[in-house]
């Protein structure tokens, strides 16, 4: 199955690859990196890394079955997702810094649906919200600009920022790269976050992608999903309990 996966997953608007583990800074001398007066790009035309291979685990059913995520061949699912209020979060393994995680929330104003038409003022969106967001941090920034990302059925945006995260056994603080994949459908807003330690992100850019890629959302408008009215109710029943027992 994770060879078939990774053939159909290689078809779209990624028709090129780079080298995996190319990474190495170029300062631009625009705003960035902390005291040092510059943006860090951490590499050339990374939307055309192709996506790697799915695992054949079972996918993942996320935000009430809204999201099925499948899990990159190698990855697996880490229980304590909850911890930092995602949906989950694969890793390469147990323990390991380097994490694939996926976030849901409403999209609020703004586009609801990200299609290639509107593509360019999603990346606007994006860039304005940024902008609003990390102001003067200076131990958050943005290392690679908001840019249009789309693979097979992921129309997006993608960008990185750097910052100081703590180590996934508790031992202190460490430099961490994160790209951000976004999108938003049927007026959700989702997010597949690989975090790296710094200087990483293009080694593990593939499985990211492929995440991405391998992404099914129940919600989109291209593909309605009408259930029968009993499974409706039943379903609504089902998810006012689990609010109730919050």
């Amino acid at each position: 199955m994770a060879g078939q996966m990774s053939q159909w997953l290689a078809v779209g608007t990624i028709g090129a690859a780079l080298a995996a583990g190319c990474s190495g800074d170029e300062k631009t001398g625009k705003p960035g990196e902390p005291g040092s007066g510059t943006t860090i790009v951490i590499e050339q035309d990374p939307g055309l890394i192709p996506p790697g291979p799915l695992s054949d685990q079972v996918p993942l059913p996320l935000d009430r079955r809204r999201l099925i995520v499948h899990l990159p061949e190698g990855w697996e699912s880490d229980s304590r997702s909850s911890v930092d209020k995602s949906l989950a979060t694969i890793r390469q393994n147990r323990g390991s810094d380097n994490s694939i995680s996926i976030y849901a929330q409403h999209a609020g104003e703004g586009i609801q649906d990200v299609t290639p038409e509107n593509q360019p003022q999603f990346v606007e969106q994006v860039d304005k919200g940024l902008d609003e967001e990390l102001g003067d941090n200076k131990a958050d920034v943005l290392v690679r600009e908001v840019s249009p990302f789309t693979v097979r059925g992921f129309v997006g945006v993608h960008y990185v920022r750097r910052g100081l995260a703590p180590k996934s056994d508790g031992s202190g603080k460490v430099k961490m790269d994160r790209l951000f994949l976004e999108t938003v459908v049927a007026g959700r807003k989702y997010s597949v976050v690989l975090r790296t330690l710094f200087g990483q992100t293009n080694q593990y850019r593939p499985q990211a992608h492929a995440v991405a890629a391998g992404l099914v959302f129940k919600g989109a408008k291209t593909k309605p999903q009408k259930d029968p009215p009993e499974k409706k109710d039943a379903q609504e029943k089902a998810e006012q309990k689990e609010t109730d027992g919050r």
